[in-house]
């Protein structure tokens, strides 16, 4: 059975899918590498970007199954199906739904999809056989369907992330390589935290368990990309690379198996930390095993707001992991959110004093990015019960809260560019003049 896996075209504004329902993008182009590893476990499957190769091109090699992602915005993903659905004809699609809170949705766009795909569709459609296709919708696990105006849905696929074999770079045409301005690699599945306003690793997965793909395999794909980059962009720098993974810093014995097969020659990447779990021997090792931007959730900087979020760390992890930080001089983002989760005035000039006891404390520069206000995502627990009116932000396409305290947060972010601890380049939070008595 011929298995066509497609990064969709592009649709309004420019918007492109990039990585498996957790990237759009607007004017870049971003390799989805857990779309081509999905393909990569299949005999007679092929990958295709129609952000790049026209339409035709497609139809020319007349698939069997054409298998696309959708991105959470729901708005986004009924342009995108709508547009694939054209395409497609009488061709049977299956949407890939990450996260799995939007499997309804999918199922009841319109027309209806052959199926929807929760998490690992490897795990699935390496068993289709084209005389199969209806009895195994009935009864494959993690999936949904429409049939009649009802709605179906099978019981959570487990992750299977750490049996994924190797992924074949050899499937991306040539040409393509001159396009793409990233790879995104997967490296994990779920996460160990439970956020209540987290879509991925959080409150929404279904399949709760957090499993890492084998270091060995890690290497192996990455030490395969360089070669096969290196093959048609000779005279270019190595494509960046975004090792997408929940929690990096979580298990030691990875970490360590990583940094000594990659240490003689490692592939810089970008990725994922936690600042409860960061310590001087885990940052050193990912330093060293190639690891050159660290991302981490900063997200409140007072422990009331850190515990009504559920994030595993507490104001004094944060103190700690910025020392770390900057003693060993990497490059870094903690990102802030700006408000939107219930926060009173009180909170927020907590947050403030703490700005001042962080310098009280030692840290005289940080690079602390002031977010956006929190969006409230269907399925994640802070959206289910909200503490208080939401509205339709248009900028952000989600829901936000409708009151915030946005005067006080513009006086956090001055606080913060006081001290020397804001990234002000990279944060996207507006610049608002404060309302003052006259």
């Amino acid at each position: 059975m011929k298995t066509a896996f497609v990064v969709p075209p592009r649709v309004s504004e420019g918007f492109s899918l990039a990585e498996d329902c957790c990237w759009g993008l607007v004017h870049s182009r971003y390799l989805p590498a857990a779309l081509l590893a999905a393909a990569s476990q299949m005999e007679d499957a092929f990958f295709l970007d129609l952000t790049i190769d026209p339409v035709e091109s497609l139809l020319k090699m007349e698939p069997d199954l054409i298998v696309y992602s959708l991105f959470p915005s729901f708005t986004v993903a009924r342009e995108l199906h709508s547009v694939m659905s054209k395409i497609c004809g009488d061709i049977p699609k299956a949407v890939l739904g990450v996260p799995p809170g939007y499997m309804e949705d999918y199922a009841r766009l319109e027309p209806n999809p052959f199926c929807v795909v929760y998490s690992e569709p490897e795990a699935v459609f390496s068993d289709f056989q084209e005389d199969e296709l209806i009895e195994w919708r009935t009864r494959s696990s993690g999936t949904a369907w429409m049939d009649d105006g009802e709605f179906h849905k099978g019981e959570p696929l487990r992750t299977c992330i750490h049996d994924i074999k190797g992924t074949n770079w050899d499937l991306v045409p040539p040409s393509y390589w001159f396009h793409y301005d990233r790879v995104i690699y997967q490296a994990s599945r779920g996460c160990p935290w439970r956020c209540n306003f987290c879509v991925w690793g959080g409150s929404t997965v279904t399949d709760r368990t957090f499993r890492m793909r084998p270091a060995e395999q890690v290497a192996t794909d990455l030490t395969n990309l360089r070669v096969t980059t290196d093959k048609y962009l000779k005279l270019l720098r190595p494509i960046p690379l975004q090792l997408l993974s929940a929690q990096l810093t979580t298990d030691i014995d990875w970490i360590w198996e990583y940094f000594c097969l990659m240490e003689e020659n490692p592939y810089p990447f970008q990725g994922n930390i936690n600042l409860r779990e960061l310590t001087e021997e885990r940052l050193m090792l990912l330093e060293q095993a190639g690891m050159d931007q660290f991302f981490a959730g900063l997200e409140a900087l007072t422990d009331p707001l850190l515990q009504r979020m559920n994030k595993p760390h507490d104001f004094e992890d944060i103190i700690r992991s910025i020392k770390i930080l900057n003693e060993a001089d990497v490059n870094y983002s903690l990102k802030l959110i700006s408000g939107g989760y219930g926060e009173t005035q009180t909170e927020i000039g907590e947050c403030r004093g703490n700005i001042r006891t962080m310098r009280k404390r030692g840290i005289d520069h940080s690079k602390i990015i002031m977010g956006g206000p929190l969006v409230y995502y269907k399925g994640t627990v802070i959206g289910e019960d909200p503490p208080g009116e939401l509205a339709y932000d248009m900028r952000h396409k989600g829901l936000r809260q409708r009151h915030i305290h946005a005067d006080e947060w513009v006086e956090v972010r001055v606080e913060l560019k006081k001290h020397n601890l804001l990234d002000e380049v990279n944060s996207d939070y507006p610049v608002r003049r404060l309302k003052r008595p006259i």
